[in-house]
């Protein structure tokens, strides 16, 4: 089969290019059914974009395309033909910290440097790592201290591969190692192949790709391109022009010039804080959807450089104004309502049922079977009767509140202990537990209580599998031939190791409206209006997080991201922006509180 690859070098400031690519496959393919394309984009925002304008352009019924990134399409492939169990990436952490002895702050380091070497070195087993680094170290005269501390996290790794393949489990990095060889091995071919907005990938994904368009007959691929950037680009430049035999697609020259300044809206505020910024951005929308200047509210993206700062305050903010919005990704699941309640379950329990979780649970909305009584007095019944803790104290609110001025509150006291009897009962399998529960007996536990309670979320139907799914990772811990770290268990341990999950787990959102996203998200965004906020000195541009395993000169030796990339990196991100936006609105937050900012640089 004859491989046709074509690559178009598209301007930062040229748009609308993922639709030229869609229209393409869209006259290459007979009929209506379009699943022989598969669009690869590097973010998941970008993906939703390209279905948003695929459905545009097409007018009937269809069969879609595949649409995904990398790590999506690896899952996809593994789950159809491989058959070990893979992992959630947020238990990792836990499953390094029980097999080391570490805490799991320190484990999450350990896990981010697994994932790096996964990534960056995918071809090179553990014993090869392990002297290449050793070499580097030597070479660079890093200090001891330093040195030691790096192996001894190899000697962690390879414990831990040990233990997923004694398990026949497999995590994320491994299961986008094996997709190479499922899609030769099956065949996997798509008929039209888009690379839609990939600057650089890593090696990994390097080798997903070369196998994909070797199998692939019509291959396009759109790269962002721009003189001053050849550093960002050039790696996955050289990568297709190595591997495979290509053709330049053109680009209009006249589409391709930057936008004239006298066409284009820029405007750059300073607000007196967080919260002035959100509504002057929320104000600006509104007066463009009034005006008809803008009616497709998917057309406008809102971005920070620190999402979570801004998270709480945009949705309020954007919900009194009556803004439909959508966030790139989901709050973490630990600082939502529903989990925030299930939580308060387990905290009850381990401290003797403390008043405020306590309270919180009984009353919450997301437990349907919890008797109504709770939700109507428990508030009253927590002023009047100033208890602190203690399962008694609760079950003899009759004697504590026999003084309550109330009538209807000594009215409806015998009806109440009734149901806390009721409810303790439900906990009583966990109160078992307390002490020395392993973690499969707590998630089974708990698993049977939130059935019976009806965990549930009125804005998102599949909250019961989702906690039951990470119920059943956690579960997996004890399977797995784990280092006596003199570590009791109970209820302590589970309650810590699920808060970590909770609070490193996300859900992709959907919905319609704005576009709320953070600022790696925005590659490859083509927005008509970008309101690009909280740009204040230290946010953008940000330096990467202190690597307490490899310096940047050793990561630099080894080709991984170092400091001087991360901030280039940005500045792409930054420019392309600039340049490929008609409407672009600066702003950032003068202070908070009593500190004050500078603008980014």
């Amino acid at each position: 089969m004859t491989k046709h690859v074509k690559v178009f070098y598209v301007p930062f400031s040229r748009r609308g290019f993922t639709e030229d690519l869609l229209k393409t496959a869209i006259s290459e393919t007979k009929g209506n059914d379009y699943s022989g394309i598969l669009c690869l984009s590097p973010t998941p925002g970008k993906i939703r974009e390209s279905q948003r304008i695929f459905h545009k352009l097409t007018k009937n019924t269809y069969i879609p395309p595949g649409m995904m990134t990398i790590k999506q399409l690896s899952k996809k492939l593994y789950s159809l033909y491989a058959n070990k169990t893979p992992i959630s990436r947020s238990i990792i952490p836990i499953i390094i910290s029980r097999l080391s002895g570490k805490g799991i702050g320190f484990s999450s380091i350990i896990s981010g440097f697994i994932d790096e070497i996964k990534q960056y070195c995918p071809r090179k087993d553990i014993e090869t790592v392990s002297k290449e680094l050793k070499a580097v170290f030597e070479e660079l005269n890093v200090p001891e201290e330093g040195s030691k501390r790096a192996m001894e996290t190899i000697e962690i790794f390879r414990k831990y591969q040990e233990t997923l393949t004694a398990q026949n489990l497999i995590d994320e990095n491994d299961v986008m190692a094996e997709c190479p060889a499922i899609i030769s091995r099956h065949n996997y071919s798509p008929a039209i192949l888009i690379l839609d907005g990939f600057y650089e990938v890593t090696p990994s994904e390097e080798l997903i790709l070369k196998s994909l368009i070797e199998h692939t007959e019509t291959t396009l691929i759109l790269m962002p391109y721009d003189d001053n950037f050849t550093s960002i680009t050039n790696s996955f430049d050289d990568f297709i022009k190595n591997n495979f035999s290509i053709e330049t697609g053109s680009v209009d020259p006249e589409t391709a010039l930057p936008l004239p300044l006298s066409e284009k809206r820029l405007s750059y505020v300073s607000y007196p804080g967080i919260d002035e910024e959100v509504e002057g951005i929320a104000r600006h929308i509104k007066n463009l959807f009034i005006s008809g200047r803008c009616r497709s509210l998917d057309k406008i993206i809102v971005a920070f450089p620190k999402l979570h700062v801004y998270y709480d305050i945009v949705q309020r903010v954007f919900k009194r104004y009556g803004i439909p919005c959508t966030f790139s990704i989901s709050k973490p699941l630990g600082k939502t309502e529903p989990y925030l309640a299930l939580t308060a379950i387990l905290e009850s329990i381990t401290d003797d049922y403390p008043r405020l979780p306590f309270s919180r649970f009984l009353t919450s909305p997301h437990f349907k079977k919890m008797p109504a009584l709770f939700r109507e007095w428990i508030p009253q019944i927590s002023l009047y009767s100033g208890i602190i803790k203690g399962k008694n104290s609760w079950l003899g609110l009759s004697k504590t509140l026999s003084d309550v001025k109330s009538p209807a509150l000594r009215d409806i006291l015998p009806e109440i202990e009734k149901e806390f009897k009721w409810i303790f009962k439900k906990l009583k399998p966990l109160e078992s537990l307390k002490d020395r529960g392993t973690f499969k007996q707590t998630s089974e536990a708990l698993h049977k209580l939130l059935s019976e309670l009806d965990f549930s979320d009125a804005e998102d139907i599949d909250i019961g599998e989702q906690a039951s799914d990470i119920l059943k990772d956690l579960s997996l811990i004890d399977n797995l031939i784990l280092a006596d770290t003199g570590n009791k268990g109970g209820l302590r341990e589970f309650i810590d190791s699920l808060r970590y999950v909770l609070n490193a787990s996300e859900k992709e959102a959907e919905g319609e409206g704005v576009q709320v996203s953070g600022f790696f998200d925005l590659r490859g965004a083509e927005p008509e209006y970008l309101y690009l906020g909280g740009l204040k000195d230290g946010d953008l541009p940000s330096m990467p997080e202190i690597d307490l395993l490899l310096p940047d000169n050793v990561k630099t030796k080894l080709g991984l991201v170092n400091m001087k990339r991360y901030l280039r990196l940005q500045q792409f991100i930054f420019q392309w922006l600039i340049d490929s936006s008609k409407n672009l609105h600066l702003s950032y937050p003068a202070m908070e509180a009593d500190r004050l900012f500078l603008p980014s640089p």
